[in-house]
């Protein structure tokens, strides 16, 4: 583990310069504390990393969030959750076990346990747990999904953001790419563990009484076809919970970049679903 402190306000100001729609700026620096071990499973240490504002002396509204399925992808998070800690969250970003060495739902119990670590180490680390987020991108979403609707882990958050998720792995997949890479997850084809497909889908297990969610959408995703969003955010209203759907054209499969016109969209959509939802708890 170590810490490293980082200062966003001349980077965000970069990334944002020339565009019409800006972010806020963000003055603050940040504490960043790698490799924190939250689980050890046969002798693997799981770590996540944590980044919290410098200066703040009372708890702080938190956000998890997970990446890809098959690989540590947190560095690929970076500039949203550096942004998001600059702006007064404290972020978690978590490591799981990787497909294909290990299948689900050995990701989904780290990221339960990821989670569960959070909350007990909620007053060390100054963190307010009625107001634990989840994030989650590509694969990672998948999990948050998950997390948010089933009924043991449900009610633990405030709200859910998801980035183009794979909600229903009961559906055909919309290319090669994508088969593999769910068969690489859960270690089977979809016509031989229909089972498993289903339980690993968060549109399954949708029902009233789910947090909010934020599903964010691009509108040329060739891995997450995005009518999964469609479908989900229409699940979710149909049981009466809080589904906002922002679709992002022009944008793919991979997160767009701040300083883009979809980024911003993107950062601004977070920034009011995070503002938002804490003041309705």
């Amino acid at each position: 583990m170590y810490l490293t402190r980082v200062s966003l306000l001349l980077v965000i100001i970069a990334a944002c310069a020339g565009s019409r729609a800006q972010l806020p700026p963000v003055e603050r620096n940040i504490m960043v504390q790698r490799g924190l071990v939250y689980r050890t499973v046969d002798g693997t240490a799981l770590a996540l990393d944590l980044l919290r504002p410098e200066g703040e002396n009372v708890p702080l509204p938190a956000v998890i969030a997970f990446t890809g399925w098959t690989a540590d992808e947190r560095d690929a998070l970076r500039p949203v959750v550096e942004y998001l800690a600059g702006m007064g969250f404290i972020v978690a970003t978590v490591a799981y076990r990787p497909a294909p060495r290990w299948i689900f739902p050995a990701q989904l119990e780290d990221a339960r346990a990821a989670v569960t670590w959070v909350r007990d180490n909620a007053t060390k680390y100054g963190i307010d747990v009625e107001k634990c987020f989840l994030l989650g991108v590509s694969a990672g979403g998948q999990l948050a999904g998950l997390l948010g609707t089933r009924d043991e882990t449900a009610s633990q958050f405030a709200g859910v953001m998801l980035f183009a998720a794979p909600a229903d792995l009961t559906a055909p997949p919309p290319g090669l790419k994508a088969k593999i890479a769910m068969r690489m997850y859960l270690g089977a084809e979809q016509d031989e563990r229909p089972d498993l497909y289903a339980a690993a889908s968060p549109m399954k297990y949708v029902s009233a009484g789910d947090p909010p969610f934020l599903i964010m959408q691009g509108e040329e995703d060739d891995y997450v076809p995005p009518e999964q969003a469609e479908r989900l955010t229409e699940a979710l209203r149909l049981e009466k919970v809080s589904a906002v759907l922002l679709t992002l054209p022009e944008t793919g499969h991979q997160m767009p970049a701040l300083n883009s016109p979809a980024g911003i969209a993107m950062m601004r959509a977070i920034l009011g679903f995070l503002a938002k939802i804490p003041t309705e708890k």
